[in-house]
C-alpha cells in the first residue's frame, strides 16, 4: 500500500466521523449525526468536535464550547464563553457574585438601569450575566469602561446558544444589541482581550 493510499484512508476515516471545515480553526470537525461522531482526540461539544487536549498554560483541562455564531472573525477569533478558568475569593470588586463564569452561574439581571461595580478581575475570567426577554423585546447592553487601562469585549448569546451580537472595539465601552426573536434567557458575556483586566460598569435598556 503506497503512502498515498495510507493519507487517503486516514483521511476518510476522520471525514465519517465528523465532517472536516477548515474554517473551524483549531477545531475542524463537525460532529458527525450519527455513528462514530468524532475523530479518535476530540469530543463532541456544541455539535463541534473539540480536541481533548486542550489546555491553558498547564492549568487541569478546562472544557471550551465555541458557540457557533455566523459572525465574521474580527479581533480575537471565536468567541468562547464557557470554558474560562474559574477562581474564587480575591479581591474583585464584583467577588460576591464569583463564580459567574458559565451559563448556568450567570448573574440574573432584571429591567433596565444602570449597574456599577463589575471586574475582569483575572486573566481567563469571563463574567456572565442572564437577562430574560419576552418576543420581540429589544435588549442594549452598554459595558462602560476606560480602554486604556484593560480592552475588554463583549457577546450577546441567545436561548438556543447562538451568538447574537458582538462588540470587541479597542477603544472605550463596548455595546450589543439585539431584538428578541424568541423568548427566554439571553446571556451576556464580558471578558479581557489577550488576558487583560480591567473594572467596568453596565448599563442596560430594555423597551
Amino acid at each position: 500500500m503506497t503512502r498515498l493510499t495510507i493519507a487517503l484512508a486516514a483521511l476518510l476515516a476522520l471525514l465519517a466521523s465528523g465532517c472536516f471545515d477548515p474554517e473551524l480553526g483549531p477545531n475542524p470537525f463537525i460532529c458527525a449525526s450519527s455513528g462514530k461522531l468524532c475523530p479518535d482526540g476530540y469530543s463532541c461539544k456544541n455539535k463541534i468536535c473539540v480536541r481533548d487536549d486542550i489546555t491553558d498554560a498547564g492549568a487541569p483541562k478546562v472544557e471550551q464550547q465555541p458557540r457557533p455564531d455566523g459572525l465574521k472573525a474580527t479581533k480575537d477569533g471565536t468567541v468562547y464563553l464557557d470554558g474560562a478558568i474559574v477562581k474564587t475569593g480575591g479581591n474583585c470588586l464584583d467577588k460576591d457574585v464569583e463564580p459567574n463564569n458559565s451559563a448556568a452561574t450567570a448573574t440574573p439581571i432584571t429591567g433596565s438601569g444602570f449597574i456599577p461595580g463589575w471586574e475582569i478581575c483575572y486573566a481567563g475570567d469571563v463574567d456572565q450575566y442572564k437577562i430574560k426577554l419576552d418576543a420581540g423585546q429589544k435588549l442594549i447592553v452598554k459595558v462602560k469602561f476606560y480602554n486604556s487601562k484593560g480592552d475588554l469585549d463583549a457577546a450577546l448569546v441567545d436561548p438556543g446558544g447562538f451568538v447574537v451580537d458582538s462588540s470587541r472595539e479597542s477603544k472605550d465601552d463596548e455595546t450589543v444589541h439585539t431584538t428578541a426573536v424568541q423568548a427566554g434567557d439571553y446571556v451576556l458575556g464580558v471578558w479581557g482581550f489577550d488576558g487583560a483586566v480591567n473594572s467596568y460598569d453596565l448599563d442596560v435598556t430594555i423597551n
